[in-house]
């Protein structure tokens, strides 16, 4: 098995969307699958009229080069705090469960942080589940300070 780290491209349409579909299901809660659907949309968009001069977006995939599947992925996303300061953003970052174990996930973050440097912002964000111990293991090596606990209470 041979692995790559590259950005996304159009013929990866179709298996980068399963793979997200993959990632929401994979939550058991109620998540709101549009926004991540027309998140994808405006990249492959961009994409498709050609749109690389300035991007605040990038998705970054890995590979298995020998059954040209794409095993894993995820999303950076540059934005501005209320102090006007650029910051990068992860989310939809997820290995298929056939290749974890792999450090496919570490070099899709790291991946992730070379775009972020390159566009010189000053800090990354990011949010981990409790029942992902292994993605919580990997930001830490990653340099990420926990900072505060998200907590969620749903009426539906």
């Amino acid at each position: 098995m041979t692995i790559i780290i590259r950005e996304v491209r159009m013929e990866d349409k179709e298996q980068v969307t399963k793979l997200a579909k993959q990632m929401v299901e994979s939550l058991k809660e109620p998540f709101y699958e549009p926004l991540w659907f027309s998140l994808l949309e405006s990249y492959f968009l961009g994409l498709e009229i050609k749109d690389l001069e300035y991007r605040n977006l990038n998705i970054f995939c890995a590979e298995d080069t020998e059954n040209k599947e794409i095993a894993g992925m995820i999303v950076a996303e540059i934005e501005t705090d209320n102090l006007r300061r650029k910051y990068g953003r992860t989310s939809l970052w997820h290995v298929k469960p056939k290749y974890r174990g792999k450090k496919i996930g570490y070099q899709l973050a790291l991946k992730a942080h070379d775009f972020f440097k390159t566009n010189k912002v000053i800090y990354i964000d990011t949010n981990i589940r409790d029942d992902t111990p292994k993605a919580l293991e990997i930001s830490e090596k990653l340099g990420f300070q926990k900072l505060y606990t998200r907590l969620r209470k749903y009426f539906f």
